[in-house]
């Protein structure tokens, strides 16, 4: 597990910094375990090293990126993740996740409306939470174009990295909700408008 674990966070490394020396414009690191769950101080969730945290601290510790926008699609809130950048303000986390008041994994109200990041990083954090299952591609495509693209459009990141669950997709019966493949699609081409970070993309498989 731990060399499965090291070797899933080096190809999230390499495919974001290649991504911004301009290597490609566009990557997806196919790769497993997920790591959105990942705790600084703890693993959960099939989660042992935080793929996304480690690429985009890693990027903005070498000046390699200045701001990084991290969008979270997965249907689980990723708990670590926005521990681990919650007082940092040139990181936006914004996730769009099953919530059911807390009783949808990870069973905290960690991924509620209320949670906006700390006081050097106020609105840094935003939480899409759904109150139960159901949601579809038309829902997910509402919080894309009137909360998420404004957002990222004032943020102004120089990289965007997807964490890219699709345990919200259509199939998937944990989950629960509803996202086809061309919702998919849809959603990730809204991502790669140059208007947002030149159009530079980097998706990083987590769960589903």
């Amino acid at each position: 597990t731990a060399t499965c674990a090291k070797l899933a966070c080096g190809a999230a490394i390499r495919a974001t910094e290649d991504v911004l020396l301009g290597k490609c414009k566009n990557a997806f690191a196919l790769i497993r375990p997920p790591g959105h769950h990942a705790e600084p101080s703890k693993s959960m969730g099939y989660c042992h090293i935080n793929n996304v945290a480690v690429a985009v601290e890693l990027m903005l510790r070498r000046k390699q990126a200045k701001r990084v926008l991290i969008v979270d699609w997965d249907v689980h809130h990723g708990n670590g993740t926005q521990k681990h950048f919650w007082n940092n303000p040139d990181c936006l986390y914004f996730s769009v996740h099953r919530f059911d008041g807390g009783a949808f994994y990870p069973f905290s109200k960690d991924g509620d409306l209320d949670q906006i990041g700390g006081p050097n990083a106020m609105g840094r954090t935003v939480n899409v939470p759904w109150p139960f299952g159901g949601f579809d591609d038309g829902d997910y495509v509402y919080v894309w174009e009137m909360l998420l693209i404004p957002i990222a459009k004032e943020f102004s990141p120089d990289i965007v990295v997807v964490s890219c669950g699709f345990d919200c997709q259509e199939d998937d019966k944990t989950g629960g909700c509803f996202v086809s493949p061309t919702g998919f699609a849809y959603l990730t081409k809204l991502l790669m408008d140059p208007a947002i970070a030149g159009g530079k993309l980097v998706l990083v498989m987590e769960g589903g």
